[in-house]
């Protein structure tokens, strides 16, 4: 192992791990019910690959806040709530499940996935992804 001494000694001293599986949930359109709405993972729970967990939450919170500015029946702010961020949160799960499915990829698939990493420009890896991180909050 060439990892500084505390470290080593952390993975040298556990001699079994436990797997603990992510749950991939699909997409569900229905958030809330009556005056409960749900938001962030509770809402719309995706594999850990994009890294946008809280992300998604924050994001949730301000649309939250459009829905429930903009009219007094909270009921309708929440259907509207969920309607509005659905697409997004759905695109967010899609594209996790896929970087999962490429992440953990075995044989050729492997081989292939390694080579076209090596050979992409790190300005398309950034080009590809720029939908996560240039979310507006009107209109998703």
């Amino acid at each position: 192992q060439r990892a500084c001494k505390p470290l080593a000694d952390i993975l040298k001293s556990q001699h079994s791990w436990t797997e603990w599986p992510a749950l991939d949930l699909e997409p569900h359109k229905v958030w809330s019910q009556n005056r409960t709405a749900l938001v962030g993972d509770a809402a719309h729970a995706s594999l850990p690959y994009l890294a946008q967990g809280a992300a998604m939450a924050l994001e949730d919170a301000c649309a939250l806040f459009t829905a429930l500015h903009n009219t007094s029946d909270i009921p309708l702010a929440f259907q509207d709530f969920s309607k509005l961020r659905f697409k997004r949160t759905r695109a967010i799960q899609e594209r996790s499940r896929q970087l999962g499915k490429i992440y953990h990829a075995s044989g050729a698939l492997r081989l292939v996935r390694n080579i076209v990493l090596k050979a992409t420009p790190p300005r398309n890896f950034v080009r590809q992804l720029s939908w996560v991180y240039n979310w507006k909050t009107q209109g998703e």
